[in-house]
């Protein structure tokens, strides 16, 4: 008996699971992290040897194959600039909110999305600009 409820519990809670995917940034968020430094390369590489795709030979275009989870750990790990997109569920849409690895509030943002991943990529767009 609790073998069959284990399992439907199983079963259900398997039914639930969506697949999540890496969501590449935009040409413009590309743009902006291509000038403030950030190597397509090395992060692609990690060490495998891995090629990235040849896009008219401009690192901008290259730099628009990385992902939003890659862009922010770098912005993370290198400038000390988190992100974090936050979810408001009377409206149910997303916010931004920028802050230094100190606790320092840098920005939040104003504008309200309907998805975690467009309020990221503002927020990621945001974050860039603080670079110097």
């Amino acid at each position: 008996m609790w073998k069959n409820i284990s399992e439907k519990k199983q079963q259900h809670s398997q039914q639930k699971i969506k697949t999540m995917r890496e969501q590449l940034i935009k040409f413009e968020t590309a743009n902006l992290a291509c000038k403030n430094g950030f190597d397509w390369f090395d992060e692609l590489d990690n060490g495998l040897g891995a090629t990235p795709p040849f896009r008219n030979g401009t690192n901008i275009e290259l730099c628009s194959e990385t992902t939003q989870s890659r862009l922010q750990k770098w912005l993370r790990e290198t400038h000390g600039i988190l992100i974090t997109p936050r979810h408001n569920h009377e409206k149910k849409q997303y916010w931004y909110y920028i802050n230094n690895t100190d606790g320092l509030k840098l920005n939040e943002g104003t504008f309200w999305f309907d998805t975690y991943e467009l309020a990221l990529e503002a927020g990621l767009q945001t974050a860039l600009t603080f670079i110097k």
